[in-house]
């Protein structure tokens, strides 16, 4: 199935936004953070991450994703990741920053996740359509909005994803609704940073 096809349909429907929107092939599998955290490399928001495959890091993690934006590419040739986590819409520098890294990994094959948000919090939605721009790639998985706090693993070697179990368990139902209010989110906006 073409997922872009089956985005751009929805986001031209009223109420675009405000209600869960998943596309996927399939549920996505727990991980626990025991396992995965000591070879692991941690992406924070606000934050961009540039990443080849490295035996000694396995896995990117992103915990705790709320009203922020995760978006990856990772390239199927190389096993090579480029991971954002927005607090902001994209700028024009931020954006060839990311373009140079997408396009610094010779014939790619890339498979484009995006993920956060929450209801009615739609201001970094326009980012995904410029970050698409950034790479002729395949969108694999969104999952955007809802009113649900998001961890998230992605296995370097494979780029399969994961479900992040924090505590080593699996939740119960309504454990992971958000509790963070929008107020407290805009006390942690910034610029994009290149780690």
């Amino acid at each position: 199935m073409d997922f872009w096809r089956a985005y751009e349909k929805k986001e031209g429907e009223e109420g675009f936004g405000g209600q869960l929107l998943w596309l996927n092939t399939g549920a996505r599998p727990n991980a626990s953070l025991a396992r995965c955290r000591e070879r692991s490399v941690e992406l924070d928001p606000g934050k961009a991450l540039f990443h080849q495959w490295n035996p000694k890091a396995r896995y990117l993690i992103a915990k705790s994703i709320v009203f922020d934006l995760f978006v990856s590419f990772y390239d199927l040739n190389s096993k090579g990741i480029v991971a954002i986590r927005l607090t902001e819409p994209l700028i024009g520098r931020e954006r060839a920053k990311v373009k140079k890294f997408v396009r610094s990994m010779r014939k790619a094959h890339f498979e484009m996740r995006a993920i956060g948000l929450q209801n009615n919090y739609s201001e970094l939605v326009h980012s995904i359509k410029l970050l698409r721009k950034a790479a002729r790639c395949e969108l694999v998985e969104v999952d955007l909005f809802g009113d649900r706090t998001r961890h998230l693993a992605i296995d370097l070697l494979t780029g399969k994803p994961y479900s992040l179990l924090l505590e080593n368990r699996i939740y119960r139902p309504g454990e992971l609704v958000s509790t963070l209010k929008n107020e407290e989110f805009v006390k942690t906006k910034g610029k994009l940073s290149f780690v």
